[in-house]
């Protein structure tokens, strides 16, 4: 997968996994069971970093499994928007960009 930047460079990763759901346990999905073996959690939800990182991996979150950094407005469009602009600047390596 190659993402494009508006500046014409490129991220590339090799996969993008869009989920939606109503329950917001990453510990639920059998599939994920190894790689929350190491993560710190509390009542389901992953304690991420302020770039909303999985521990370690290369991996990132946002919705209300976000909720634990972005506070309560995680879930909804506020949340999206301050969550892709701290996932593109995490990525990036460049500050994000605010209005």
């Amino acid at each position: 997968m190659q993402l494009s930047l508006s500046n014409t460079a490129g991220v590339a990763a090799d996969r993008v996994w869009l989920a939606t759901g109503t329950t917001p346990d990453i510990t639920t999905p059998d599939y994920l069971t190894d790689l929350v073996a190491d993560l710190p959690i509390a009542d389901g939800y992953p304690i991420i970093d302020e770039a909303l990182r999985l521990g370690s991996h290369p991996i990132y979150v946002m919705g209300r499994l976000a909720t634990s950094t972005l506070g309560p407005a995680a879930g909804n469009l506020w949340g999206a928007q301050r969550g892709a602009q701290r996932i593109a600047a995490s990525i990036t390596g460049r500050p994000p960009f605010e209005r």
